[in-house]
């Protein structure tokens, strides 16, 4: 059989699933083509306007799967397009002349992932961003935007030639060696964190490393923010009727973090949009994308009965649909209404269809039915579902008796939660005894009591609601420290310097708890002796050797 690539024999060389060099092919070129005119359309006919920047999140899955498609929008936009070589390939790009429209900047966030395998893509973007700079021929928001940051980080400091070169980055990921944003641990992890503007932070420190031709993984802060000031419209695509925005907690990640960060530098959310590149090729609205998918999914009695099959891993998924609904109404307050709330309290928790979910749950994975309930309670709590008191103390009562008769469930945003657990307590109507079982069971948890619940303090109280004010309030922990990861600062040629400052108030309770006998005391003093034990043993043997060398050498 003749591969399609002849270039693939021998066979083992190239773990990668498509010659880079391709990206974008001419199918996927002509496909962006029309997308960006009907959407550039419609945009003008509701505004008034063009779009001054737009911002694209890239992924190499989804890349591998549309050849190329949201890369090729990222250069029409610029009014730049690719030059093909005879097989096909992309050697270079060239400005379109006579462009009857703006020349409308971007800004592109990648996944790890891509950075690490598309390189080449990045640098052809990067070209692609300094050849419509230097474009005079009509309306330029690329060179316009430019020239901002460049007077902008000459006011900060910067030589004449740094500021030059930072003014035209225009793409962002991890530091080198990262794989993620982090917000995909830091909002599950509730308790943590007090508002989405210390979310937003966190994804800007993290995301804000830059790369280009001559740029590997410069970290850049400051640069990242201004490039995300002018943002009105943000990009993402999904290629494949697998996967849409709810099967993980990534996609919410990197999209719904970026419509964060935005807010938080611009003070305005970017419209956001989804290239559903499924079947027929077409730019739709984030919520338009959403709410299909928990219609025809998430919400569908066929697709539920369908993971009821799965017995303990169909229980998984429904608990991880709930989590990644979580991530959406964190970064996205406007996508998730309470009434999708409402839902999944009715359908997963009070079994609103009768297709025994109760009965799965106990039998198969009752870990994750409690888990769900325990989010739908902190939604609460947090301030973004406000139902009935009726139904708060219900919940309250289920997730008591589970905890009490299946054990302690410890994730994210349950164990460790003291909070939350103080707050279950004063919600529940269930008798003395059944809320004492549960504050000795969660006790053998923690290695100590449950404190009394501040009955006077509000449920929202220093959680920030759908708000996005900075400062962190009394009672939780504003530092999201237990999430980060390092990385290298990267390099580019460029002399610049910037930090991330953490804070340890709190970290004690941002840690998943595994049950343990009762007994402190014990616990604590152990490692100690152990410790003291360690060092006496290794000094005997170092004075040991040393003993026997001298001996030797005598």
């Amino acid at each position: 059989m003749t591969p399609r690539n002849p270039e693939a024999l021998p066979t083992g060389r190239n773990p990668y699933p498509l010659d880079s060099r391709t990206i974008p092919t001419r199918t996927a070129w002509e496909t962006a083509v029309k997308l960006v005119d009907s959407f550039l359309e419609d945009y003008l006919r509701k505004h008034g306007s063009y779009p001054t920047k737009v911002a694209f999140v890239l992924w190499a899955s989804e890349t591998m799967r549309h050849q190329g498609v949201m890369e090729a929008e990222i250069l029409y936009l610029m009014g730049v397009k690719p030059v093909w070589d005879s097989r096909g390939r992309v050697k270079d790009v060239e400005l379109i002349k006579n462009l009857t429209r703006p020349r409308i900047d971007i800004t592109v966030v990648t996944s790890g992932l891509y950075r690490d395998l598309h390189m080449d893509i990045i640098a052809l973007i990067d070209r692609a961003v300094k050849l419509a700079a230097g474009a005079s021929d009509t309306a330029n928001h690329v060179r316009n935007n430019s020239e901002t940051i460049y007077f902008k980080l000459r006011g900060q400091g910067f030589s004449e030639d740094d500021a030059r070169r930072l003014s035209l980055l225009r793409i962002f990921s991890e530091e080198p060696g990262a794989y993620s944003p982090g917000l995909q641990e830091a909002i599950p992890a509730s308790e943590t964190w007090n508002n989405s503007a210390q979310l937003a932070s966190f994804y800007l420190e993290r995301v804000s490393s830059a790369y280009g031709e001559n740029v590997t993984g410069l970290k850049v802060p400051s640069v990242f923010r201004e490039n995300l000031m002018d943002v009105t419209v943000a990009m993402f695509s999904r290629s494949s009727n697998l996967y849409g925005a709810l099967e993980h907690p990534m996609v919410a990640a990197y999209f719904g973090g970026l419509s964060l960060a935005v807010e938080m530098v611009s003070g305005s959310k970017p419209e956001m949009y989804i290239n559903n590149l499924r079947s027929d090729a077409r730019i739709e609205t984030m919520s338009q994308f959403l709410t299909r998918d928990l219609l025809t999914r998430y919400l569908n009695p066929k697709w539920i009965e369908g993971m009821m099959k799965g017995g303990y891993d169909g229980a998984r998924y429904m608990d991880s649909f709930v989590e990644n609904l979580w991530m959406w109404q964190v970064t996205n307050p406007e996508l998730v209404s309470e009434s999708t709330w409402d839902m999944v309290n009715s359908i997963y928790v009070r079994d609103s269809y009768g297709i025994g979910l109760n009965e799965f749950f106990s039998t198969s994975n009752p870990y994750a039915r409690a888990s769900i309930i325990a989010r739908l309670i902190e939604t609460v709590r947090k301030g973004y579902w406000n139902p009935s008191d009726q139904v708060k103390a219900s919940l309250a009562n289920e997730y008591i008796n589970m905890v009490n008769q299946y054990g302690v469930v410890c994730c994210h945003h349950t164990c460790a939660n003291l909070v939350l657990n103080q707050w279950i307590v004063s919600l529940s109507t269930l008798n003395s005894a059944a809320i004492d079982k549960f504050k000795r069971t969660m006790a053998a948890a923690w290695g100590e009591n449950l404190p009394p619940a501040d009955t006077g303090t509000s449920p929202t109280d220093g959680s920030g609601g759908h708000s996005v004010p900075d400062g962190a309030s009394p009672g939780e922990s504003g530092d999201l420290s237990t999430v980060t990861s390092s990385g290298t600062s990267g390099s580019g040629g460029v002399s610049a310097t910037g930090s991330a400052s953490t804070t340890e108030k709190g970290n004690a309770r941002a840690y998943e708890v595994a049950a343990s006998t009762q007994g402190s005391s014990e616990t604590t003093q152990m490692p100690i002796y152990a410790l003291i034990g360690i060092i006496a043993i290794v000094g005997l043997m170092g004075a040991g050797y040393l003993l026997s060398g001298r001996s030797r050498i005598r």
